[in-house]
């Protein structure tokens, strides 16, 4: 899930338009691959987040000139839910399971009865 969210974060950039164009440099993430277990009844027990931040620099460039205009130092562009090993997400303490979520095929669905 994490390259994922990583691969359409990197798709989405450069913006542009006739002035400027924006980009993200040097995007990846800061926090481990995996969560202990430890770590995630400590965010339960405390009422916060198990999430990996996805971390990168802002970049404007001039559009005509290519030039730099801004560059931002290395920031949070967004903070990744961890999926634990139950399939769940902690979010403020509180276990999210999303089991019934599942898409079903296309096509046409009848009920038997007798």
């Amino acid at each position: 899930m994490f390259n994922n969210v990583k691969n359409a974060i990197q798709k989405r950039f450069p913006l542009y338009n006739d002035r400027y164009t924006l980009a993200i440099e040097d995007v990846d993430y800061d926090d481990p691959d995996d969560i202990s277990i430890q770590d995630q009844k400590r965010a339960i027990l405390e009422g916060t987040s198990c999430t990996r931040r996805l971390r990168g620099t802002w970049v404007l460039r001039d559009a005509k000139t290519d030039d730099v205009v801004s560059r931002t130092r290395r920031m949070t562009l967004m903070n990744v839910p961890y999926i634990t090993d139950r399939g769940t997400f902690i979010r403020n303490g509180h276990e999210y399971a999303f089991s019934n979520i599942m898409r079903m095929e296309p096509g046409v669905y009848t009920k038997q009865r007798s």
